[in-house]
């Protein structure tokens, strides 16, 4: 632990050093944050259901990208972050936005279209 550091952002930065190296990384954590750092060397690994999750596997749970999970948690919130999120949206519709406009700022400035 370093004070002033929450453990998931000194997971991310060992994920991404790990990375740059050229090693596999698995992060022990059912943290839905850390399914931003999803690629083909850095893997969630839950050690209850004992599964690997990858990127293919949040395409198929959540419909999105890595790089769109922080536009999805900001459309549908986190209490645990207190993220409010969007009234009303939940995970599909959210990836459903995303899937069509592919980042929330993109979605924002076409909001006529929705």
């Amino acid at each position: 632990a370093k004070e002033g550091f929450e453990a998931d952002d000194i997971l991310a930065t060992l994920a991404v050093a790990g990375e740059r190296h050229d090693l596999d990384v698995y992060l022990c954590t059912s943290d839905k944050d850390c399914r931003q750092l999803l690629s083909q060397r850095v893997r969630l690994y839950n050690l209850r259901k004992r599964e690997e999750f990858g990127p293919a596997e949040l395409l198929e749970d959540w419909g999105v990208r890595p790089d769109q999970v922080v536009d999805l948690q900001a459309l549908v919130g986190d209490s645990v972050d207190n993220v409010p999120g969007v009234p009303g949206i939940g995970v599909k519709t959210a990836a459903k936005l995303l899937q069509e406009f592919d980042t929330l700022d993109n979605l924002l400035a076409n909001t006529a279209q929705v």
